[in-house]
């Protein structure tokens, strides 16, 4: 499926399946070690996700956020991911993503600082902490 623009394939998966094919491919692709296409893959997964859908937001702005530090990748190209997984991370958060720890990480160093790094922080330390599902008798 990964070509030269590994997304280019992810348009011919069915829609019902594709945003977790998205999703296992730019963690694989992570993993690997091969940070522009899985900032790439990330960028579709974010595209492709629904607005409610908080966790694989999230997973894209980590992935994202990984390639900031990602070694693999120049000193110009590593600022773009970075603030390509912040503009991700504040639509998880407004789909409801709000744990905190998930952003203790080394990949979240360079957006740290940020303004609108902290400013989401304060969101998620404010919103209530979601009530596990009551368990069935």
């Amino acid at each position: 499926v990964v070509s030269q623009d590994p997304a280019q394939g992810f348009a011919q998966v069915p829609e019902p399946i594709r945003v977790r094919v998205l999703q296992i491919a730019a963690e694989w692709l992570s993993i690997s070690k091969k940070a522009a296409a899985a900032g790439t893959v990330a960028s579709h997964l974010a595209t492709n996700a629904s607005v409610s859908d908080a966790e694989n937001l999230f997973i894209a702005a980590q992935i994202l956020a990984r390639c900031g530090i990602a070694p693999e990748l120049t000193d110009t190209a590593r600022p773009t991911y970075s603030a390509e997984a912040l503009k991700v991370l504040q639509r998880a958060v407004s789909a409801g993503f709000n744990d905190r720890n998930a952003l203790s990480g080394s990949e979240w160093e360079p957006l740290r600082q940020q303004p609108a790094f902290l400013k989401l922080d304060q969101q998620m330390a404010a919103a209530l902490p979601v009530a596990p599902a009551p368990r069935r008798k």
